[in-house]
């Protein structure tokens, strides 16, 4: 891919050039990880996942993956020298793409993508983190990446909202692009919360019904307090204009839809409680 493709591309659907570079860096990444047979053993998640295969106009920065179920561990390692030797042949006008690796322990293993050039604006980073949690719900899908349309397991839709819920809740500060994913995952797939899973998924990241609770309450209180300025500033940097200049009038209705979800939870903490509290 040359440079003048990402250009035009940015021009044609009103997008950053950064924002198209990264996601075609994305999609190489996913590509090389995939010509290694990794998706035997590991499963795409979050929201670059719902970009690319569940039609989120959001753009996203990272790729995040954790194992398919009934496998122990994996390890990334072996594949990050061929991700940074692909990357540099799809993009032949970066001057060099170096692959890092972060941190690799038992839990966790994360690398950072790094391209150097002598034009500033394709200078960028990409993370890709594994996190040894199973995913339940996933499926092999094709992703556009044309000529090799390389096979990718992806979470399913109803997984992928689980872990926005779950993330919603742990996570010590609030994140405008959970809140956006959560509305679209909700409003516009539409998509149901499975509330076994969510339990189920909990567990796996030890904590406790009652921890998930306490998080979505103290969650909502952050989103009454400063979601409109944490959602603001983070899809002005995540949508094309032209949509986000069609959902600014809406992000208090983003807003009430990801509390109306917190508290459809909250009614059913008696069920939630009498599974595992």
């Amino acid at each position: 891919m040359l440079w003048n493709e990402i250009v035009d591309k940015a021009g044609r659907i009103g997008a950053t050039r950064r924002n198209v570079f990264q996601e075609e860096m994305q999609k190489a990444i996913l590509t090389s990880l995939s010509r290694k047979g990794c998706f035997n053993s590991i499963v795409f998640q979050g929201g670059t996942a719902l970009r690319l295969f569940y039609g989120n106009p959001r753009f996203s920065e990272d790729i995040d993956l954790v194992l398919n179920e009934g496998v122990e561990s994996y390890d990334l390692s072996g594949s990050m020298g061929q991700v940074g030797r692909f990357c540099h042949d799809t993009f032949p006008f970066l001057g060099s793409v170096e692959v890092k690796t972060q941190k690799h322990e038992l839990e966790l293993q994360r690398y950072v993508l790094r391209t150097g050039s002598d034009d500033p604006e394709q200078h960028l980073k990409v993370h890709i983190e594994l996190t040894h949690v199973p995913s339940y719900l996933n499926h092999p899908r094709i992703l556009e990446f044309p000529p090799i349309q390389p096979a990718v397991r992806v979470e399913d839709v109803e997984e992928i909202l689980t872990d926005k819920i779950i993330a919603l809740a742990l996570r010590p500060y609030l994140k405008g692009r959970d809140l956006w994913d959560i509305y679209f995952l909700t409003k516009e797939r539409p998509v149901e919360p499975q509330w076994d899973l969510v339990l189920r998924k909990t567990e796996d990241y030890n904590k406790k019904p009652s921890d998930l609770m306490e998080g979505l309450m103290k969650a909502r209180r952050k989103i009454q307090l400063d979601g409109l300025s944490i959602l603001e500033g983070e899809l002005r940097r995540f949508l094309p204009k032209q949509v986000l200049d069609h959902y600014h009038p809406l992000y208090g209705h983003i807003l009430d839809s990801v509390q109306e979800l917190i508290s459809i939870i909250d009614e059913g903490r008696e069920v939630i409680d009498h599974d595992g509290g």
